[in-house]
């Protein structure tokens, strides 16, 4: 079983916060393993410390949860009986991995055993703290953005982009620029392609509102924001903030 996108995902997290979910993950599939009928552990309620403060917070921790083959019921997960245990011993190794990583030895003649070699993109060489923040702000950004490099989720999204409709608009448009722009640089079909997607994405796809309309109603009164609140699990798995509750 090749390495999880939940995995990934959790990574994606502090060092600090990477070992509290590594060690609250780890306790939990032991308990699994150890009662494998014991309902504490095959039942999470939603509002529970373990899944309120110590898992939807940080990335991937909720989505371990569903590879493992939980479900969600009306306030709870649930871990059904015929749930795939084997499972639970690839999750239990890699978490045990990630947070006692095994050294790699050099290929010296004093075979000095050096630790595992952390990347440094999310450093950018900046020692000002308010550009750290920002640094890290961006590391994240970039990391978030590799959860919709899975193949199952780009074919979700090419069936609901028009595709050939806006390459047939990219190509009038690139014909236009070049028959009046031979003498620029010449830009590609390609450019001309990720503005339409850009423009249809703002225009038809996605809807801009400040308020919404009240759905149960049925009349054209506004609902009125009441407070921000945390994401519910499928809003954190895409790794939402603040989520506005308007009412």
């Amino acid at each position: 079983m090749s390495e999880s996108l939940s995995l990934k995902r959790l990574k994606e997290n502090s060092p600090k916060d990477l070992n509290q979910l590594c060690e609250t993950l780890i306790d939990l599939i032991q308990d699994l393993i150890d009662n494998p009928n014991n309902s504490k552990y095959k039942k999470l309620e939603i509002d529970s410390d373990l899944i309120a403060s110590k898992l939807m917070p940080f990335s991937g921790g909720l989505e371990l949860l569903f590879e493992i083959g939980y479900e969600e019921g009306d306030d709870y997960f649930y871990l059904p009986d015929n749930f795939p245990k084997q499972k639970l011993n690839f999750f239990l190794v890699n978490l045990k991995s990630i947070l006692n990583p095994k050294p790699i030895c050099s290929l010296n003649s004093d075979s000095i055993c050096t630790s595992t070699i952390v990347s440094t993109r999310s450093n950018f060489g900046l020692k000002n703290s308010k550009n750290s923040i920002f640094a890290n702000r961006l590391n994240s950004s970039y990391q978030h953005v590799l959860i919709y490099e899975d193949v199952d989720l780009k074919q979700k999204c090419l069936s609901k982009i028009p595709i050939e409709r806006l390459r047939d608009q990219a190509e009038q448009k690139y014909q236009i620029y070049s028959q009046n722009n031979q003498d620029k640089q010449p830009f590609k079909t390609r450019d001309f392609l990720i503005l339409e997607l850009l423009s249809w994405f703002k225009n038809e796809f996605f809807k801009w509102i400040n308020q919404p309309d009240c759905i149960r109603c049925n009349s054209n009164e506004k609902m009125s924001f009441i407070k921000n609140d945390r994401p519910n699990h499928n809003e954190a798995t895409w790794q939402a903030g603040n989520v506005e509750v308007y009412r």
